[in-house]
C-alpha cells in the first residue's frame, strides 16, 4: 500500500505538464553535437574518498528525512592555498552504520586526500543536512556551520589543524526548512540580497533594504513561481550572470515534471521565466535537480550549469515509467547567452553513470584553472569530477582578502573587462543544495591571455581597480584602506 508521504509527493509531480513545452520558431534548444563536449573523470575513491553517505535505503525510505541527503563543501581549512573536501552524513533510523561520520579530507597536492576527520575533531554523526564556509570571527582562518535535524554545530577552525564546537554558546541550536540559498546584489544597489528555495510553496527573495532590514518581495520581483504562476519544489539555487550584462540571473532546479526555472533578470527589480525560450524546459523536464552551481567549464567566457540528479521516491519509475530515481549529473552548456544544451550524451564518461545525487560543490581542486565538482549521493560514496576538459581558452581567478570588510570579501561584486566584452561574479561561498563551494572568483577569458581592467566592488563600498593582469593564475587582492567614487562595477 502506497504511504501517505509517497502520495503527497507524487501529487507534487502529477499537475505539472507531462511534454516538453514547444519553443518558438528559431529559439529551439540547439543538438547536443552543435557543442563540444566535456571531459569529467570521477576519481573520488581512488583519490581517498572512501567513506560512504548514509541516508536511506533503496526500496525502504518511508520517510522525508531519510531520502533528503546532506550536502558537501569545498574549504581551505589550513590556509596552504589547496581546497580540502568536508562531506555530511546521516544515518539510519534504527541505527548508527558503522564509520556513519561527517568527513573532513584533507589535498595532499598530488591528486589524493587524507582523511583527518578525527584529527581534526569532526566526527560527529547524526542527521547532518547542510554546511556553509565563511571566517565568521575574521581571524584568516575558514569556519564551518552546519545544519542538522536536531542541534545545529558550528565548528571555530582553531588554526593548528583541529576545530571546537560553538553553536550553543553562540546562540545558534534554530530549525528551519528551507533547502538552497543564493546570494547576489541582484538591483545593483550595493547590498547583497538573498534568494531562498522552498520546496512546493513559493520561493523567497529577501530584499537587501541596506538598513540592516530584509524586506521578502518574491511575488512582485517574478521569482516566486513558474512561468505559469505554480509553485514548485524549489531544491538547488544560485545566481550569476548568465547573460553577461551586469545583472545577475538565477536558477533554481525542482523535480520531475516542473522544469528546472531559470529566470533573467530585467535590470529593474524584476525577472523574466526564461526557461522555455532559452531550450532549458526541454531539457530538463523529466530530471530532477538538486545541488547545482553556474560554472564556466571550458573557460570560453560564459557560465554553464552542473546539476546534481536523481528522484526523491526510490519507487518512482513503478509509477511514472519514464522518471528515475538514479539519474546522471547534467552539464548545460552556455550558447553566448542565449540557449542552453545539455552537453552529457555527448561527455559521456561520469553522464552515464545512474547516481542518487544530492550535493554539489565546485572548486579548483588542482589549480589549474578548470573548475571541478564534488557530488554527493545517498547511499553511496562521494563523486570527485576532475575537469579534463581539453580547451586552448584561458582563465583567471581571485582570492580577495578584505580588511575593512569581511576577510573572505563574501559580498564583493568583481567586474572584468577583456577584449570580448565584461564579465560579472559575485563572491560568495553560497548556493546549490546545502552545499558550499569554493570562495575564489573563478573566470573563463576565451582566447585572451590577461585581462584589460578589474573593478572590485567590496562590501565595504570600497572600489578598486586593477589594470593589465594577465590571466592564468589565482590572484591575491586585499582590500585597500581608502574609500574611491563607490561606483558599482
Amino acid at each position: 500500500m502506497m504511504s501517505s508521504w509517497t502520495r503527497r509527493r507524487l501529487l507534487r509531480t502529477l499537475p505539472a505538464a507531462l511534454a516538453p513545452a514547444l519553443l518558438p520558431r528559431g529559439m529551439r534548444a540547439a543538438p547536443a553535437s552543435a557543442a563540444p563536449f566535456s571531459r569529467f573523470v570521477d576519481v573520488g575513491s581512488a583519490a581517498g574518498l572512501t567513506h560512504p553517505t548514509f541516508y536511506g535505503e533503496d526500496d525502504k525510505s518511508a520517510y522525508i528525512l531519510e531520502v533528503m541527503g546532506a550536502g558537501c563543501a569545498f574549504i581551505d581549512y589550513d590556509s596552504d592555498g589547496w581546497m580540502d573536501i568536508f562531506l555530511l552524513t546521516g544515518r539510519h533510523l534504527d541505527a548508527v552504520p558503522a564509520g556513519a561520520s561527517n568527513r573532513l579530507y584533507k589535498n595532499n597536492r598530488d591528486g589524493t586526500f587524507t582523511d583527518v576527520t578525527e584529527k581534526a575533531g569532526l566526527s560527529d554523526a547524526g542527521w547532518a543536512m547542510g554546511v556553509c564556509v565563511g571566517d565568521y570571527n575574521n581571524d584568516g582562518f575558514d569556519d564551518l556551520f552546519v545544519t542538522y535535524y536536531g542541534q545545529n554545530r558550528l565548528y571555530h577552525n582553531n588554526g593548528n589543524g583541529t576545530f571546537t564546537e560553538e553553536a550553543q554558546k553562540l546562540g545558534l541550536g534554530i530549525p528551519g526548512k528551507e533547502l538552497g540559498i543564493s546570494v547576489a546584489d541582484y538591483d545593483r544597489d550595493g547590498h547583497p540580497d538573498l534568494f531562498v528555495a522552498n520546496d512546493s510553496m513559493v520561493e523567497f527573495l529577501f530584499h537587501n533594504k541596506g538598513n540592516g532590514t530584509f524586506e521578502e518581495v518574491g511575488l512582485p520581483s517574478g521569482v516566486a513561481v513558474d512561468g505559469d504562476g505554480r509553485t514548485f519544489a524549489g531544491m538547488g539555487t544560485d545566481f550569476a550572470d548568465y547573460n553577461n550584462d551586469g545583472w545577475p540571473d538565477l536558477f533554481v532546479d525542482d523535480l520531475a515534471n516542473q522544469k528546472y526555472a531559470l529566470y533573467r533578470n530585467d535590470g529593474d527589480g524584476t525577472f523574466s521565466y526564461d526557461s522555455s525560450v532559452t531550450g532549458m524546459g526541454g531539457a530538463t523536464l523529466l530530471h530532477s535537480g538538486w545541488g547545482v552551481r553556474w560554472m564556466d567549464y571550458d573557460n570560453d567566457g560564459w557560465k554553464d550549469l552542473l546539476i546534481a540528479q536523481a528522484h526523491d521516491l526510490d519507487t518512482i519509475e513503478k509509477t511514472f515509467p519514464d522518471l528515475h530515481y538514479r539519474e546522471p549529473p547534467m552539464l548545460l552548456r552556455n550558447l553566448e547567452g542565449k540557449k542552453f544544451v545539455d552537453v552529457g550524451p555527448v561527455s559521456k564518461a561520469v553522464f552515464q553513470q545512474q547516481w542518487v545525487g544530492r550535493g554539489l560543490a565546485i572548486g579548483d581542486i588542482d589549480n589549474d584553472g578548470r573548475l571541478d565538482a564534488v557530488i554527493t549521493e545517498n547511499g553511496g560514496p562521494a563523486h570527485i569530477l576532475m575537469n579534463r576538459t581539453e580547451t586552448a581558452n584561458h582563465w583567471i581567478g581571485f582570492r580577495l582578502v578584505g580588511h575593512k570588510s569581511n576577510r573572505d570579501g563574501i559580498g564583493a561584486v568583481i567586474r572584468i573587462d577583456t577584449s570580448q566584452g565584461s564579465q560579472w561574479e559575485t563572491v560568495t561561498t553560497s548556493s546549490s543544495y546545502l552545499s558550499a563551494s569554493d570562495v575564489r572568483a573563478h573566470f573563463g577569458l576565451g582566447r585572451d591571455t590577461s585581462v584589460k581592467a578589474v573593478v572590485i566592488r567590496w562590501p565595504s563600498g570600497i572600489v578598486q581597480t586593477l589594470k593589465n593582469v594577465a590571466g592564468g593564475q589565482y590572484v591575491r587582492v586585499d582590500e585597500p584602506v581608502s574609500i574611491s567614487t563607490g561606483h558599482h562595477p
